[in-house]
């Protein structure tokens, strides 16, 4: 992986060879520990994006029935959370809002 000389095969920068090797090391391990987060990022976005598909029917239908009994005011109120709502959707199931680790 070092090659024959002292410079970095990605970089090409000079380095004592134990400290190359010490510095690609620890970059390894931090991509490694990246993965895991990314890992959960997607797990929890999943479960995050479950529970707000379940929910976000409701809410229109609570506004619905808020509009209907005249209830302007949990009218607009449901209405905007149903609006945060299917926002939160969209963010969670775009896996490149989590992928900037």
């Amino acid at each position: 992986m070092l090659g024959d000389g002292r410079k970095c095969p990605l970089c090409d920068k000079e380095w004592q060879p134990e400290r190359l090797k010490a510095h690609l090391k620890v970059r390894i391990e931090k991509g490694k520990q990246a993965q895991k987060y990314q890992s959960g990022l997607q797990s929890s976005a999943g479960h995050l994006a479950s529970i707000v598909n379940n929910l976000l029917p409701t809410v229109l239908d609570l506004a619905t029935a808020a509009q209907r009994l005249g209830m302007e005011d949990l009218h607009g109120q449901l209405t905007a959370w149903a609006a945060s709502l299917a926002n939160l959707r969209a963010q969670t199931s775009n896996s490149s809002n989590y992928r900037r680790i």
